[in-house]
């Protein structure tokens, strides 16, 4: 009796499945499915997927095309080079210029370069200079004219330095040409002259010095188309390191007068050395 009523109860009763066949049925028959989330499901599940794939693809797609670029740039540099060492061929191109440049006959260049320098011009003989000694010429031009110095000029020597130079207190008509000495030691012995050429109208109105008079021993002469100053210091008579001026004076013909032919010189003896300095004046009109 126990046995039977056990698996009685475990069997469901035929009228109890047929209950929930019909609920089933039923719930199957008013149940709609959501097609779009459907779709949005798989489509995401498929995301990772695919770019994961397109990440593989990638690489192997940048490799082809460097590939492809290589092999053309390199078949297109080896053709070039072919054709145009067909043409060029650097090393001897250079050997064959050289040894043909002495056979062209060039007009040297004053730069002074390599190339001026290798060419030999045509025989001008042992005494002739070459273009490479000539460069020393800009120097001479660069020499004042004989205009500005009638002579050789030594304004200092040791102890002694001088200056000439016409007096801007000058006139149209009248000028005074002033001669400046400076001493670094005691004179014991001096002698200036000034040498004024006889232009136009030239003639003599006076001269001066910062020298005592009495000092002095003063003369005016004309020698050799010159009106000449001289100032001589006396025997016993001496000069203390300084400066010192010494001025001639002189009417000229009016509008002007170039002293560019005016000179001076000095000599003197300072602690039993002697000195002589000279020089001359600019042009002036």
């Amino acid at each position: 009796m126990d046995g039977h009523r056990d698996g009685h109860r475990d069997m469901p009763s035929e009228g109890r499945t047929d209950g929930l066949r019909e609920a089933l049925r039923t719930e199957a028959a008013r149940h709609r499915p959501d097609r779009e989330a459907i779709l949005a499901r798989i489509a995401a599940g498929q995301a990772p997927e695919r770019r994961t794939r397109a990440a593989r693809r990638r690489p192997l797609r940048l490799a082809g095309l460097a590939t492809a670029c290589a092999l053309l740039l390199g078949a297109s540099v080896a053709g070039t080079w072919a054709a145009v060492g067909r043409y060029v061929d650097p090393g001897p191109a250079a050997a064959t210029a050289t040894a043909t440049t002495p056979g062209v006959p060039r007009t040297p260049t004053p730069s002074g370069s390599a190339a001026g320098d290798a060419v030999d011009p045509a025989p001008t003989g042992a005494g002739t200079p070459t273009a490479g000694a000539s460069a020393p010429s800009p120097p001479s031009a660069s020499a004042p004219p004989p205009a500005q110095s009638p002579g050789p000029t030594r304004v200092q020597q040791g102890f002694l330095w001088s200056d000439g130079s016409v007096d801007p207190g000058s006139t149209s008509a009248w000028a005074q040409s002033d001669v400046t000495l400076k001493t670094r030691f005691t004179v014991a012995a001096l002698d200036v002259k000034l040498r004024i050429a006889l232009t136009p109208g030239v003639a003599t109105t006076g001269d001066w010095s910062t020298v005592p008079a009495q000092d002095l021993t003063v003369t005016v002469t004309r020698q050799g188309g010159f009106l000449v100053y001289e100032w001589t210091l006396k025997p016993g008579a001496t000069l203390a390191p300084g400066s010192y001026e010494f001025a001639g004076q002189y009417d000229h013909a009016s509008g002007g007068r170039d002293a560019g032919q005016d000179t001076y010189a000095a000599t003197a003896t300072g602690h039993g050395q002697p000195a002589s300095v000279h020089g001359n004046f600019y042009p002036t009109h």
